[in-house]
């Protein structure tokens, strides 16, 4: 896996363009996790439609002009249509956007980026949105893993300042144990999870499954390498797992 990720063109790519390592949403303090997770966003204002050009700030001073999103596209991302579909239906409501910045850990390092800061009904601090679209991320070219197992489904959770802890997250089932196994490289961190278990004799497993959060131990600071799922030769994506759909 590492020995393919490094024979490729990834990571020059991996180098040189923008790939976030921490989720493109910063919800307000004290949560609103299960509203967003549904997509139960209402609008109580009008939101901007025009989108422009930005400017991403990278930790060494270097700059780079990005596309922006509009303020209503981004809105329409997290919008799943429940709360106009439901009446009474608990959704985070939009008072009022502006544009902003946010922090974010990248293949590049830490940069500021260009985001819509959403002002939500009852919270003092907005909920911040990155209003640039990442592009897809390389990948190692190997044959996914073969197995009786699914898997995939490895997702980053955090990463601490000083990129020595990586948290990662994924579904386990009702009768499932996993592992994690982690090689480091000059150019990537390869994750390996195995699993095992499985119902007792004459029994059955339950269709109930589990978020499962490891923090890892690197041996040196993440910095600019790329965390790869070793099932699937894909660089780790950050996002807010689904609880509907695992």
């Amino acid at each position: 896996m590492a020995d393919a990720w490094e024979a490729s063109d990834a990571p020059r790519r991996w180098a040189e363009e923008f790939h976030p390592l921490d989720a493109h949403v910063q919800l307000p303090e004290d949560g609103l996790r299960d509203e967003f997770q549904n997509g139960a966003v209402r609008a109580l204002t009008s939101l901007p439609g025009e989108s422009a050009d930005g400017a991403i700030r990278w930790e060494d001073g270097e700059t780079s002009t990005v596309p922006l999103m509009s303020a209503a596209a981004a809105f329409g991302e997290m919008d799943s249509g429940i709360a106009e579909r439901v009446e009474g239906y608990p959704a985070m409501e939009v008072t009022g956007v502006e544009p902003g910045e946010m922090r974010l850990h990248t293949s590049r390092g830490p940069a500021q980026v260009p985001a819509w800061l959403f002002t939500l009904d009852g919270y003092d601090t907005p909920l911040r949105y990155a209003a640039v679209a990442a592009p897809t991320p390389p990948t190692a070219s190997i044959e996914p893993a073969v197995g009786d197992r699914d898997l995939a489904g490895l997702a980053l959770g955090s990463l601490s300042e000083d990129g020595r802890r990586v948290t990662v997250t994924w579904w386990d089932g009702s009768c499932e144990e996993s592992a994690i196994d982690v090689l480091e490289t000059d150019e990537s961190i390869v994750i390996a999870r195995s699993v095992s278990g499985g119902p007792p004799p004459g029994t059955a497993c339950t269709a109930e499954v589990r978020i499962v959060e490891k923090t890892l131990e690197l041996e040196h600071p993440l910095g600019e390498r790329a965390p790869l799922d070793a099932s699937t030769g894909e660089v780790l994506q950050p996002e807010l797992l689904d609880a509907r759909n695992p």
